[in-house]
């Protein structure tokens, strides 16, 4: 569903920018992935930053994250165009680009604009409480925003040469985690925890009581070691009609 929606916005990006010129849809998707760039990982420092003095409440705490996001987002835009007015002083009248290469260029750049946008927005939105009244799986709406961010991410640090730190890896994958009303996030659980109480209790059992060998004499573990005797590691016994039967 999440990839459904972001493909409608990139076609509807592309569709609505067909008279735009090459330049107004690069300059636009340039402003674009630098605010959402710096609104994904700029917003948790900025969260924690406001926390203590804020305080909110178990219900709204929930919200507070992707809320900064979204406004981050638009001051960002804002600012980056108003920047962009201001250095950029060039008349693109006077470097004229074929009409092809002028219409398909624009609609490819606001076809990009558009999945980006789309899954920003996605992001924001499954993280929140209300996400859960949305009749299709927040999880996949999720993912897919995630994937997005992501390639648009590495595409970003790869032109500035620089590689996707652990830090940013993990405030992506974050992203696709669900903040319920009680502010606490549900993560996704360990392999190793899906081992029950009492089948790791009966493994340390079985491992207590099985004898080992040392230098050809059966000890058990729970004795102490005969003095100048190395324990070799690796091996074990185990009692064949009363007898010690040595097993690699």
């Amino acid at each position: 569903m999440g990839t459904l929606v972001i493909l409608t916005a990139a076609v509807l990006g592309g569709l609505a920018c067909a008279k735009q010129t090459l330049y107004q849809s690069w300059i636009f998707l340039v402003n674009l992935v630098f605010s959402v760039y710096l609104a994904v990982f700029l917003s948790p420092l900025i969260r924690d930053l406001l926390l203590p003095s804020l305080n909110p409440g178990r219900e709204t705490g929930a919200y507070l994250l992707p809320s900064i996001m979204l406004a981050l987002f638009l001051v960002l835009i804002i600012v980056l165009y108003k920047v962009t007015d201001a250095v950029i002083t060039i008349d693109f009248d006077d470097y004229p680009i074929p009409a092809p290469v002028n219409k398909i260029g624009a609609m490819a750049f606001a076809a990009v604009s558009g999945a980006v946008l789309a899954a920003f927005l996605l992001s924001c939105v499954s993280q929140m409480p209300l996400a859960q009244s949305i009749p299709v799986d927040r999880v996949s709406l999720a993912d897919s925003g995630r994937r997005v961010l992501s390639s648009m991410v590495h595409t970003v640090n790869g032109l500035s040469m620089q590689s996707t730190s652990k830090e940013a890896v993990n405030i992506l994958e974050n992203l696709t985690a669900y903040q319920p009303p009680s502010g606490i996030p549900v993560y996704k659980k360990e392999k190793n925890e899906d081992v029950s109480l009492p089948e790791a209790i009966a493994e340390k059992i079985v491992k207590k009581e099985r004898p080992e060998k040392i230098d050809g004499k059966a000890v058990d573990p729970s004795g102490s070691t005969p003095a100048g005797v190395s324990v070799p590691r690796g091996k074990r016994i185990e009692k064949i009609d009363g007898k010690a039967v040595e097993t690699p």
